[in-house]
């Protein structure tokens, strides 16, 4: 039995929602992770570092674990509209989404937590167009 559009596309925005919940629901509880770094960016050991970095776009990478789930953010340098920001799931159950990086510019005049969730929120309507690999899968492009 073949699915509808409306179909895949309402599957797709609850996925991508379920994974939101899953990613700034992270914030709340946290544990960082202790991988190395790919780039040269200076890694912070708590969440306080990071939000500071963010505020003011400076490189720095945040990685944690939340649910089940690991996620990694580094902030790449100022966008067009804010942040330039690099998000990567180190872990999750869909391996189709593990280990890519999506990058997108995040607003950093509001708090992480919500640019988190404007820039998934977005990825579901199709407002918001970022970059990458995990963006494509994504997105089914």
């Amino acid at each position: 039995m073949h699915m509808k559009n409306s179909q895949k596309g309402a599957t797709g925005i609850i996925t991508v929602l379920i994974l939101l919940v899953i990613s700034v629901g992270g914030y709340m509880y946290y544990k960082s992770s202790s991988s190395s770094p790919a780039s040269n960016a200076p890694v912070c050991e708590d969440q306080g570092c990071f939000i500071s970095n963010f505020k003011t776009c400076t490189p720095s990478i945040f990685e944690m674990e939340a649910g089940g789930s690991g996620v990694r953010y580094e902030i790449v340098g100022k966008g067009v509209a804010g942040c330039d920001m690099t998000f990567t799931y180190t872990k999750i159950n869909m391996s189709n989404w593990q280990n890519k990086p999506m990058t997108c510019d995040f607003d950093n005049k509001t708090s992480l937590e919500n640019a988190v969730k404007k820039v998934f929120e977005g990825i579901a309507n199709k407002s918001v167009v970022c970059e990458g690999p995990l963006y494509d899968a994504m997105t089914g492009n």
